[in-house]
């Protein structure tokens, strides 16, 4: 049994042994020698769209298309979105500093940058307490596979010093979506 994988789409969890030829985008299960019936598996994930599905067997040599769905319709809309990572403690002008970044998210890696840059999946991960001793503006975004990435935190440690009780900060949510929501939380020092 032969399935091929339309461009665009990756097969993974892929069952009953099957080999996966990306060079001709491919799934090859067998040769079978036994009668015995088979259910033979695979997901597929790619961007949003709807592909056609093409397969072939063989019974002792004689090909048989694979007949029933002729599409598959693949809908990143449904996936679980890796939620925001915190990032502590509220910076207050004070160093040195070590700051804490988390994910609510079981299985979430979180990744991080100290310049400012968007944090992407080839930016450090975040492996315990970052030490600061000076100004860094960290920013932080969680991953996990088969999940929409988390929006990104942005959180400037400065050296300045600022009104006791301030504090402001920015939360970029669904970021890479096509309305991203930026939140900015102000936070005024009380009379």
């Amino acid at each position: 049994m032969t399935e091929t994988i339309p461009s665009g789409l990756t097969p993974f969890e892929i069952g009953q042994d099957a080999v996966w030829n990306p060079t001709n985008r491919t799934l090859k299960w067998g040769p079978y020698t036994d009668a015995t019936p088979r259910v033979l598996t695979y997901k597929v994930s790619g961007p949003s769209a709807t592909y056609a599905l093409a397969g072939q067997g063989s019974f002792d040599g004689n090909p048989v298309a694979v007949q029933g769905a002729t599409a598959v319709t693949v809908d990143l809309t449904t996936m679980p979105v890796v939620a925001t990572p915190v990032i502590t403690p509220t910076p207050n002008g004070v160093f040195p500093v070590d700051v804490t970044i988390s994910c609510v998210t079981t299985g979430a890696v979180i990744h991080f940058t100290l310049d400012g840059t968007p944090a992407t999946e080839s930016s450090p991960v975040y492996a315990g307490p970052i030490h600061l001793v000076t100004t860094a503006i960290v920013q932080a975004k969680a991953f996990r596979s088969w999940s929409v990435p988390s929006g990104a935190i942005t959180v400037f440690y400065g050296d300045e010093l600022r009104a006791a009780g301030t504090s402001i900060g920015r939360t970029v949510m669904a970021s890479g979506t096509p309305t991203p929501l930026i939140q900015i939380a102000v936070q005024p020092a009380r009379p």
